[in-house]
């Protein structure tokens, strides 16, 4: 059965993070574009149809909140993933499920981990 293929959004200020997860997911044959903050996230989605989202690390766990919620705002049907370096807070975390988050990844994924999370998200 062939996978179907994904174009995917990674919003975070890190290259090294955003070349270590773009590549993994290209490898899967993904489209993988990179936004550095939200002005560009934006500029690439009102141009580019995207089937995911994933939010890395901005600066701490309210920027993160902050373009959670503007992205759902204006495409509530995109899914977003959150990534974190660290286990998040239950109040952070509660937080980034309300404003729609689909999902978690922290930075010590696997391969496999990571697919199963993405394949949740996108269903």
């Amino acid at each position: 059965m062939r996978q179907k293929k994904f174009n995917i959004l990674i919003i975070n200020k890190n290259p090294k993070i955003l070349d270590s997860l773009g590549l993994t997911l290209a490898e899967k044959g993904h489209l993988i574009m990179f936004a550095l903050n939200l002005e560009m996230a934006l500029e690439i989605m009102n141009n580019v149809r995207i089937n995911l989202v994933i939010i890395g690390i901005i600066k701490e766990i309210e920027n993160q909140a902050e373009i959670l919620k503007k992205l759902k705002e204006l495409f509530p049907m995109i899914p977003a993933l959150i990534t974190s370096g660290d286990k998040l807070k239950n109040k952070e975390y509660l937080k980034l499920l309300h404003y729609g988050a689909s999902g978690f990844i922290t930075a010590s994924l696997n391969t496999e981990e990571l697919e199963r999370v993405f394949n949740r998200a996108v269903k």
